[in-house]
């Protein structure tokens, strides 16, 4: 729940404007259920055979019209060196929850596939409507593809269903989780963040010896209204009490729960811009670095990726 954790001056929430609203209670990944002892529940892999991974690829019978979900299939083979039914078994949670998330240029992909003209790519505006009118649904129609090839390697080897429940599960929730995570790991921190990292953190703000510091410079503010879509008064009022970090740390940390609207007395560990907060959602894992101010609110300064919380463990 929202209250797990020290209380961190939400009683001014009340007086403060709406912008930015969202506030979250997050644990770090560690402390979740069978993670201090890094137990994970792997899915039963088959044993090798001699049904080659090129006929059971053949038995997928893509839509040759569907130009999309054959580059999704090259792309999955050549990200992870697929030349087995186990192979591709064992790459479907990380092709999900990494490649999607983390390495998927989805530029590069549709200009592929002719989706956009290289004059749409190049044009900030009219990409980001192409994002965010198509990247759900295609990255939908790669889960859709992914969950295909787990079945017809756990039919052609006679798993049962217990044997890729983790896997079936990760298809069907990355149908929500993959668009959401390629988002925020592209977007976050967002303005309260980046505002509080200007205001505390020694970031080079300064070109051709003009210093354009919000924080400073009236020019600052104009580039940083535009930038983020965010009125700086608004900005001001949500960090009027705050003071300079008393601590930094870096890690890994679950989201716990998403608050749109506070009570007196709630628990605010992190606060987002609502446009980003409502892409969040409970156990999706955010790797950071943070610093945390004398509140116990904390800002993101550096962000190293949003994953779903089924992803597979990162290699040490």
């Amino acid at each position: 729940g929202a209250g797990a954790g020290a209380g961190a001056g939400a009683g001014a929430a009340e007086d403060r404007p709406e912008p930015i609203a969202p506030r979250f209670a997050f644990f770090p990944a560690s402390r979740r259920r069978g993670a201090a002892d890094g137990a994970v529940d792997d899915a039963v892999v088959p044993a090798a055979t001699d049904v080659p991974w090129k006929e059971l690829r053949q038995r997928l019978r893509l839509d040759t019209a569907d130009k999309g979900l054959g580059l999704f299939l090259e792309l999955f083979e050549q990200r992870y060196g697929v030349a087995t039914p186990a192979a591709a078994f064992a790459s479907i949670r990380p092709f999900l929850a990494e490649y999607l998330v983390e390495e998927f240029d989805y530029r590069s992909f549709c200009l592929s596939l002719g989706t956009v003209t290289p004059k749409v790519a190049d044009d900030d505006e009219r990409w980001n409507a192409h994002v965010s009118d198509n990247l759900a649904r295609d990255l939908a129609a790669a889960a859709s593809l992914m969950l295909r090839v787990a079945a017809i390697v756990a039919r052609s080897f006679g798993l049962r269903p217990g044997d890729w429940k983790d896997v079936n599960e990760a298809c069907g929730k990355a149908v929500r989780a993959a668009p959401a995570c390629y988002r925020l790991s592209r977007e976050l921190p967002g303005a309260l963040n980046d505002a509080r990292s200007l205001r505390y953190l020694p970031v080079p703000t300064t070109d051709g010896g003009v210093d354009l510091n919000p924080w400073r410079s009236d020019k600052g503010k104009e580039l940083f209204e535009e930038a983020h879509d965010v009125e700086w008064a608004s900005i001001l009022q949500l960090t009027d009490a705050d003071e300079a970090p008393c601590s930094c740390f870096s890690g890994t940390f679950a989201v716990e729960d998403v608050r749109q609207e506070l009570a007196v007395g709630d628990t605010i560990l992190w606060e987002v811009d609502a446009r980003l907060g409502a892409l969040l959602e409970r156990g999706f894992l955010v790797e950071a670095d943070w610093y945390e101010l004398p509140s116990e609110v904390c800002f993101v300064s550096m962000l190293e990726g949003v994953r779903p919380g089924w992803a597979p463990p990162r290699e040490a």
